[in-house]
Formats: C-alpha cells, sequence, structure tokens
C-alpha cells in the first residue's frame, strides 16, 4: 500500500469496548503520514460522548527523541508545549468507514466515547 508516494512500514489496531476507561495518551509519532479508520458501526458509539479523534496543532521540535513526544505517560516536556499552545487542536468526531490521514508528528489522543455493550460494537 502506498500513501502518498510512501510504502506502509506500520500497521496498528485498537479494538475498544464498553469497558473502556480511555484510549491511547497523548503522543507523537516519527511516521511521515499517519492514517486513522472507524471500523464499527455509526450506532456503536453514543454521539454526545466523542470517540473520535483529537489532533492537536503543536509538534514537538525535531531535536527530540522517540520517549520525549511517545511516553505514558505524557512527558512533561511534552505537556509544557501543548500547555504552550493552549493545547490548540481539531477534533474529528467518529463515523462509521470515516478515514482521516494526517502529519504524524502531531501531538494526537483518542477522543474516548461511550462505546455499547455488544460484540458489534467493538
Amino acid at each position: 500500500l502506498v500513501i502518498f508516494n510512501r510504502e506502509l512500514v506500520q500497521a496498528w489496531v485498537y479494538k475498544y469496548d464498553e469497558t473502556l476507561e480511555r484510549g491511547i495518551n497523548i503522543h507523537a509519532d516519527s511516521a511521515a503520514v499517519n492514517m486513522n479508520v472507524w471500523l464499527s458501526e455509526n450506532g456503536s458509539i453514543d454521539p454526545d460522548r466523542g470517540g473520535g479523534l483529537v489532533i492537536f496543532k503543536a509538534k514537538p521540535p525535531e531535536s527530540w527523541d522517540y520517549n520525549m513526544f511517545n511516553a505514558e505517560p505524557i512527558h512533561p516536556e511534552a505537556r509544557k508545549l501543548l500547555e504552550e499552545s493552549g493545547y490548540s487542536n481539531f477534533t474529528v468526531p467518529f463515523k462509521q468507514n470515516r478515514m482521516v490521514f494526517f502529519d504524524s508528528k502531531l501531538f494526537h489522543v483518542s477522543d474516548v466515547g461511550r462505546w455499547r455493550a455488544g460484540y458489534r460494537s467493538r
């Protein structure tokens, strides 16, 4: 698979259910492009409770190593960078079959919603 003239190097899949308290922590990635896609049906999540993706407008400096922008919990310097930006972001709402491409160096976090019970909602 080639996206924007780049080869797919790594892929991750996450499956959430009604017991989830939170999703992926605030982080950035070292790839050139991230692609997120939601496969669950629209009725799988309470539409008033999130479930999409929050993409911040801040990027870590090139001098940071991986552990500074992809740490659990978030590295204090990364939190400071986001605070200084006012946590400026845009949120991509959950929608079945929605696919989002973005600069993976932007900080981002799961906008965890309340998933409905049942296997088909995962």
